[in-house]
């Protein structure tokens, strides 16, 4: 969180946006089931992202009684400006854990996932 407050951007709201944009008819729920948070929060940071500006909800492809979420120019244009923040966050931590933590790390995280699915 502490790197992407330049961007005005919180860590989950980061990853709402990016899932939002590299997944084409992502619902909500889908939204929550990838971030592993309860529909409620999910929800409740999309609504935050919407007063933004930053998504806008359409119908999706395959079935026009789903809403699905969808990036907006503002929300591309904030995507831009976090991801070189991001990328500063995530070098600070691979330099600090070195390769093989950090590997080790990102596979616990992955396990951590798995189990609580």
């Amino acid at each position: 969180d502490r790197f992407l407050h330049p961007a005005g951007l919180r860590g989950t709201q980061s990853a709402m946006l990016m899932l939002s944009a590299t997944n084409k008819d992502i619902t909500v729920g889908d939204l929550s089931e990838r971030l592993g948070m309860d529909q409620s929060t999910a929800t409740r940071g999309v609504k935050v992202l919407y007063k933004m500006g930053w998504i806008a909800f359409a119908a999706s492809r395959d079935d026009a009684r789903k809403k699905v979420l969808v990036l907006t120019s503002q929300g591309i244009d904030k995507i831009r400006e976090a991801d070189p923040l991001w990328e500063q966050a995530q070098a600070k931590i691979e330099n600090a854990l070195k390769t093989d933590p950090f590997d080790r790390l990102l596979g616990l995280l992955d396990q951590i996932a798995d189990i609580t699915k």
